[in-house]
């Protein structure tokens, strides 16, 4: 038979048995991870939550995390998302002139809203390439200028002892001059002449007045025998001063 003493050493023993047995049994949060897709402690303090093409993410010491069944799980940064601050750590970068705000090597341009996340850039490589050095013996072309503006190509090509041969098939000692091309291949010159103008035929009737004092009326010969005078009136022949003295004529007071 037990003492009332053994009884509660019993379980005294029990209870800190199962005490201990339900510490070592209770669930720990996982400790915070790096690599994108392991989840971290639910407790993110200070993460900065934006919306983004329908998924809420959460930013925080430039990394960007998703919640994934009540744990927040970190995520590769996704392009175009805007974020209002970058955390100190971030660096500057100039690539092809444009600048660029890098954390974590997630690379960002600054907007009116803060920074957006942007495809890390490539480099503009500029090749430059030497002309090539033309051949002894490649063709070279020579332009003939024209009394017209216009210009003659003429293509002449190297062939033995240092000839040359011309469109034509002739063929030249050395390197022909421009006065040697220009009678064969040269446009002859050009007449430009303008084409006499004629001057419509005048003739001037002079009307004696009354008063002693001439009156000139110039009439100008139309087609045929037909004269115009200067009120525009037509007359079917070279009038005299009688006809004119009517209209053109001073009559005494």
């Amino acid at each position: 038979m037990q003492t009332p003493a053994k009884t509660a050493l019993v379980l005294l023993t029990s209870s800190l048995f199962i005490s201990a047995g339900s510490a070592l049994a209770a669930p720990r949060h996982p400790a915070p991870q790096n690599e994108a897709g392991l989840s971290i402690n639910p407790l993110l303090q200070g993460a900065v939550s934006i919306s983004f093409n329908g998924a809420r993410f959460f930013f925080r010491a430039g990394h960007y995390y998703k919640m994934d069944h009540g744990t927040y799980v970190k995520v590769a940064p996704p392009i175009g998302i805007v974020v209002p601050h970058l955390p100190a750590s971030r660096s500057i970068e100039y690539i092809d002139g444009e600048k660029f705000f890098v954390v974590h090597d997630t690379y960002y341009r600054r907007t009116p809203n803060g920074f957006t996340v942007v495809k890390k850039p490539a480099p503009i490589i500029i090749v430059h390439t030497e002309p090539k050095a033309p051949r002894a013996n490649d063709p070279k072309t020579v332009w003939i200028d024209n009394s017209n503006g216009s210009r003659t190509p003429v293509e002449l090509v190297p062939v033995e002892d240092g000839q040359w041969r011309g469109p034509k098939g002739e063929y030249y000692p050395e390197f022909p001059s421009l006065e040697q091309l220009k009678p064969v291949y040269g446009l002859p010159d050009v007449q430009t002449t303008e084409p006499a103008v004629q001057e419509p035929e005048t003739q001037t009737v002079w009307i004696s007045n009354e008063n002693g004092s001439k009156t000139p009326v110039e009439l100008t010969r139309q087609d045929g025998d037909s004269w115009t005078g200067p009120n525009g009136e037509i007359y079917t022949s070279l009038p005299t001063e009688e006809d004119l003295r009517p209209a053109y004529g001073l009559q005494a007071d």
